[in-house]
């Protein structure tokens, strides 16, 4: 089985879903195999840094990221600095409407990868409401290789519910991905009024990473 990848980043400014890469079969291409993915149970896991990769998170007022920063939770994993004011679970990496800045929950791999699936949880649509208007969580991601920014992006729930799978795949392979999450957000986009909702934002936990690293790619040629 081949697995052929469409990724796609959406832009920082302008909050448009923008494609940074995308395969297709032709004479001669060089694809890789579906081997070599390495399954990280988050939930479960009894290890602090489970099969190859290092936790950190930095919290609001933090000045740099550290492993004991990382909040855990019977539902998975992220910061554990509490944000905004409403009840609720202080290990969600979230961002502060108050502080205007989000917490953050990094992930360093041992070595570079090529693409991760990521499993999150309390991540939801239609989470905030004022005027009218109903408002989505949103995250973002920043993926760096060397200390060197090679790919960023930003993820929406698709559905109902608060489980989801986001699938990150930056234009070239990275040791390093960085988390965070956003203001609200419309339906369009649109990031919601600083100051209209002060007691909750977007926050979301890890439950679970699916991650390739580049040693496990196999190319074959396609004829």
């Amino acid at each position: 089985m081949l697995r052929i990848v469409l990724g796609y980043m959406v832009s920082l400014m302008a909050g448009v879903m923008q494609p940074v890469f995308a395969q297709s079969v032709s004479s001669g291409l060089i694809v890789a195999q579906e081997t070599g993915w390495v399954d990280v149970d988050l939930v479960n896991s009894r290890s602090e840094d489970p099969a190859g990769l290092h936790l950190l998170a930095k919290n609001v007022r933090d000045d740099a990221p550290t492993a004991m920063a990382v909040g855990r939770h019977r539902e998975g994993v992220g910061a554990a600095g509490a944000q905004a004011s409403a009840p609720a679970i202080k290990a969600e990496t979230g961002f502060d409407p108050v502080e205007n800045r989000s917490e953050q929950i990094i992930i360093q791999f041992d070595q570079p990868v090529t693409q991760t699936d990521i499993d999150v949880d309390y991540f939801h649509r239609d989470e905030g409401a004022w005027g009218g208007v109903s408002y989505h969580e949103r995250g973002g991601w920043r993926a760096y290789r060397g200390g060197a920014l090679v790919g960023e992006g930003l993820f929406l729930p698709g559905q109902k519910g608060g489980a989801h799978q986001i699938r990150i795949a930056a234009p070239q392979p990275f040791d390093r991905l960085e988390l965070f999450a956003t203001p609200y957000v419309t339906e369009t986009g649109a990031e919601i009024e600083p100051g209209l909702i002060t007691s909750d934002s977007s926050d979301f936990l890890i439950k679970h990473i699916a991650y390739r690293p580049v040693s496990a790619v196999q190319p074959i040629a396609v004829r």
